[in-house]
């Protein structure tokens, strides 16, 4: 299984219904660059979370939270979504990302962080 099949499973297995577990893949593509940084080799964090004392983080590495496995970082996400959106379908890539910026998850503008979910959006899932 690849890291976006992973990620999937995990975001499925944690409570995000079928569209919104690709919006979460799509989010990790970005943050990751591809599953390729140093952050998710070496803190198992697929999102690029800050350490902010998360349930499932081991703890902190280099600023970042730290996980003994890519699935607690999925959980963590989970968790912090699911505690700002509670039962909030969300229709579309773009309202995620704009749930997202709207609680300050990302610092990037709203329009670059959208591209960079989209490009991994369009590879993995033809559009």
């Amino acid at each position: 299984m690849t890291a976006s099949d992973n990620i999937y499973d995990y975001a499925r297995l944690n409570g995000f219904d079928t569209q919104t577990a690709r919006y979460v893949v799509a989010q990790s593509g970005h943050e990751t660059a591809g599953w390729t940084s140093s952050i998710y080799l070496k803190n198992n964090n697929a999102f690029g979370m800050k350490y902010a004392g998360q349930i499932n983080a081991a703890g902190q590495k280099n600023g970042y939270a730290n996980y003994s496995t890519v699935r607690m970082s999925v959980q963590d996400l989970g968790i912090w979504v699911h505690r700002r959106a509670f039962l909030i379908p969300f229709v579309s890539l773009t309202h995620y990302v704009h749930f997202l910026k709207m609680n300050r998850y990302f610092e990037d503008s709203e329009a670059n962080y959208l591209k960079g979910c989209e490009n991994w959006y369009n590879k993995l899932y033809n559009g």
